[in-house]
């Protein structure tokens, strides 16, 4: 599993400083990824973090069911791609944080499976879910071949 940096206080600030160390623990890291939360412990209903990840990072297809998620990319591009239940691609979005022209929000309602694809050296994103987290509640895909 990626780093975790907790940084939840009754006011949480995130700087530049903080996202250039999360790039960096990012990248001595093995999947090459690192998150900060936001939340106060894993119990809470409101789960929000900051992840970074690096163009080598691999996101399995997976779903979250019961919960939706959305994902607000802060640097950098990604793709969210979408899939059915037999592993066939159905959507892509390019998500970018500058561009006017692609979306840096996506909000997913359902357990619909998805995987992330960075385009950039890195991307961080500010992803906000429904908690209480529970490390059995991401199903992946049996037809991953990863």
């Amino acid at each position: 599993m990626a780093p975790v940096i907790r940084m939840a206080e009754d006011i949480t600030e995130v700087t530049e400083h903080d996202l250039v160390e999360l790039r960096r623990a990012a990248l001595a890291e093995p999947l090459k990824r690192a998150r900060i939360c936001l939340h106060i412990d894993d119990t809470v209903l409101l789960q929000e973090m900051i992840i970074a990840m690096h163009r080598d990072t691999i996101v399995l297809p997976h779903r979250h069911p019961c919960k939706a998620e959305s994902l607000h990319v802060l640097t950098g591009s990604m793709e969210l791609i979408f899939f059915d239940d037999r592993g066939e691609e159905q959507r892509r979005i390019r998500m970018d944080a500058g561009s006017p022209s692609l979306s840096p929000i996506v909000r997913i309602n359902k357990a619909i499976w998805h995987s992330i694809n960075v385009l950039s050296e890195f991307v961080v994103v500010h992803e906000v879910t429904l908690g209480p987290f529970d490390s059995n509640s991401t199903e992946l895909a049996e037809w991953n071949y990863c």
